[in-house]
């Protein structure tokens, strides 16, 4: 989650950085504008930025051009950004405000990665391990109404584990026999 962030941020640091180079707009009504960057040669686009009232679509590519980040947004209650490179997905955020949902996914250096899916009443964390040990492993995290949740760990030789908070071993199996 902290590298989607950090991704984001640094999409628009290069976004707004490139403003000092030669920045364009073309008007195409009231509320509807494109701008654009080009490279000082002007042979080049390092970024687009669509702005049509309150929806927004911003696309912006690295020196090289092999990265490149995209953001879509509409009216302030979806929203969807994503970055890669012509090779890969580094890392994606869906969000719709209005409905209460999330969903962040990462591609860590190595192939591991991370998700987390967020609703209105539960959410659900998944981590999976391939280089780091082995056997590779998947941990998936799921918790309901900010308390019960469980824990599952599934590795690649056919081992699993299953962790129950309190409150939901109850509720699925009775009382723990400790």
């Amino acid at each position: 989650m902290k590298k989607i962030l950090v991704l984001l941020i640094l999409s628009c640091v290069l976004f707004l950085g490139l403003k000092k180079n030669d920045v364009r707009t073309v008007n195409l009504g009231k509320d509807c504008r494109v701008d654009y960057v080009l490279s000082a040669d002007g042979k080049k686009v390092f970024g687009i930025k669509i702005l049509n009232g309150k929806s927004l679509i911003q696309v912006s590519y690295s020196d090289e051009g092999d990265d490149y980040s995209l953001s879509v947004e509409n009216n302030g209650n979806v929203s969807c950004r994503m970055n890669a490179s012509s090779e890969r997905l580094y890392a994606y955020s869906i969000e719709d405000k209005k409905n209460g949902f999330e969903s962040v996914g990462n591609v860590h250096d190595g192939g591991d990665t991370s998700f987390v899916i967020r609703t209105s009443c539960s959410e659900e964390k998944t981590n999976t391990f391939v280089n780091v040990e082995n056997p590779a492993r998947v941990e998936k995290q799921i918790t309901f109404d900010e308390k019960e949740s469980y824990l599952l760990k599934l590795s690649s030789d056919g081992k699993h584990e299953t962790e129950y908070t309190d409150d939901l071993y109850k509720t699925l199996h009775g009382t723990r026999n400790e």
